[in-house]
């Protein structure tokens, strides 16, 4: 990196920032006569496009920018703009994005099976419960159906807990 680039782009980026069109370009045009390096030539032309208002010396800086580095995204969308390919309300800029409203806060119930205290959840279809997690083991001194909140305890009205053991893996099903 040279030191005299450095110096100079750092001036020239700081007046362009500034909007001190004047200065900005003396600067940046001293660092690219300055022997600058890759990053610096490039820094260089970009911030030399933004300040000018010439359409044809703005495109040749981003020619340029591109001829140092084909993938620099900022320079081929201004390029597209210039070139009428792309609107300029057409950009997006992910650091002013909308965010979504949210009208009505939703309330959720948790449902627990009552024989092993795991969470359960709606099947797809939306017309029973299926346990999602189950426990890894039951305690030593439990019985039969003795979960959270003891034998058929906290069902929903109704809703009965299947007779076939819980699986080690997979649902057991609640039916409302």
């Amino acid at each position: 990196m040279s030191d005299s680039a450095s110096y100079w782009l750092t001036r020239g980026i700081a007046a362009a920032r500034e909007r001190d069109v004047e200065e900005a370009r003396f600067y940046l045009e001293r660092a690219l006569n300055s022997d600058p390096d890759h990053k610096q030539r490039v820094d260089a032309n970009y911030w030399l496009s933004e300040i000018t208002d010439d359409p044809q010396q703005r495109r040749n800086y981003l020619e340029e920018i591109l001829v140092h580095e084909p993938s620099h995204y900022v320079a081929r969308r201004n390029l597209a703009i210039l070139d009428g390919r792309l609107e300029p309300e057409q950009v997006v800029n992910p650091e002013q994005l909308a965010e979504k409203e949210v009208s009505a806060e939703v309330q959720a119930r948790r449902f627990i099976c009552p024989r092993c205290g795991g969470r359960m959840a709606f099947t797809a279809d939306g017309r029973s419960l299926a346990l999602q997690l189950l426990r890894q083991s039951p305690e030593p001194d439990a019985g039969p159906g003795a979960g959270r909140f003891g034998p058929r305890g906290g069902l929903p009205a109704g809703a009965r807990h299947s007779q076939r053991p819980h699986p080690a893996k997979g649902a057991a099903r609640l039916s409302l």
